[in-house]
C-alpha cells in the first residue's frame, strides 16, 4: 500500500516563477529562432520582390519586438523571481562533482549498456546543467549581438557572431525540445512545464539527491511545529 501510495503521490519540481520564467524564455527563443531563420532563407533565396521585401521587414519588425520582450522577460527573471528558489537552482547549477563528470561520461553509454548505473542527480542531472550554462550563454550573446545590430544594422562582427550562435544553438534546441517533450525515459512529459508536479517515484528515481534533500527539510519542518506546539 505504501509503495501504491507513493507510485501515484506527487511533488512539486518547479515553482509558478520557474514555469513562468521558462516557458516565456521558450517561446521568445523559439519565435528568434523561426523568425530569424526565415529571413536568412529570404536573404539565402535573393527574392527581390516587393511582397517579399515586406514580408522581410514584417519579419524583421517582429523579431525586433521579440528581442525586447526576451530581454525584458530576462530581467523579470531576476527582478520578480523568489530570490530562494533561485539561489538554489543556481547553487545546483554551478556546484559541480566528480560525480557530474562521470555522469556525463557514462550517460551515452546507457543508450547501449542498459545495465550501466548513473550517479545520482540533485534537482539537475548534469546534462541539464550544462544545457542551462549553454541557454545562459546562448541568450546574452543573442541580447548582446542583437543590440549592437539594433544600433548598426551593418555591424559584421555583431551580425557574424548573432547568425553562428543562431546555428549552433539550433541541433542544441531540437535535442532538449525531444529530451524534454517525448523521451518518456528523460522527462515526465510537457505537463510538468503547466502544472510543476511529477510523480514522487519518478524523481525519486531519477533525482534521489534532490527528493532525500526535500523530504528531509519538509521532515525538519515538521519536528519543529511539534515542538512549537508541544506543551511545557
Amino acid at each position: 500500500m505504501e509503495r501504491q501510495a507513493d507510485n501515484n503521490e506527487t511533488i512539486t519540481r518547479f515553482s509558478v516563477q520557474e514555469r513562468l520564467a521558462h516557458n516565456m524564455v521558450a517561446l521568445c527563443v523559439l519565435l528568434q529562432v523561426a523568425s530569424g531563420m526565415t529571413m536568412f532563407l529570404f536573404n539565402v533565396t535573393g527574392i527581390n520582390t516587393d511582397i517579399a521585401r515586406d514580408a522581410d521587414n514584417t519579419i524583421l519588425n517582429f523579431h525586433q519586438m521579440i528581442f525586447f520582450i526576451l530581454a525584458f522577460t530576462a530581467i523579470l527573471i531576476f527582478v520578480a523571481g523568489l530570490a530562494g528558489v533561485w539561489r538554489e537552482s543556481l547553487s545546483v547549477v554551478l556546484s559541480w562533482k566528480r560525480a557530474d563528470f562521470i555522469w556525463l561520461t557514462r550517460m551515452p553509454l546507457t543508450a547501449i549498456m542498459k545495465e550501466k548505473e548513473l550517479p545520482p542527480a540533485d534537482k539537475f542531472n548534469p546534462g541539464q546543467k550544462l544545457w542551462v550554462i549553454i541557454a545562459c550563454v546562448w541568450v546574452t550573446l543573442q541580447l548582446a549581438s542583437g543590440f549592437v545590430l539594433l544600433i548598426n544594422h551593418d555591424h559584421i562582427i555583431a551580425l557574424v557572431i548573432h547568425a553562428a550562435n543562431a546555428i549552433m544553438l539550433l541541433p542544441m534546441l531540437l535535442g532538449h525540445i525531444y529530451m524534454a517533450a517525448f523521451n518518456s525515459v528523460s522527462s515526465p512529459g510537457l505537463a510538468v512545464l503547466f502544472t510543476g508536479e511529477v510523480k514522487r517515484a519518478w524523481a525519486r528515481d531519477r533525482y534521489p539527491l534532490w527528493v532525500e534533500r526535500i523530504e528531509e527539510a519538509a521532515g525538519d519542518g515538521k519536528d519543529q511545529d511539534r515542538s512549537r506546539h508541544r506543551r511545557p
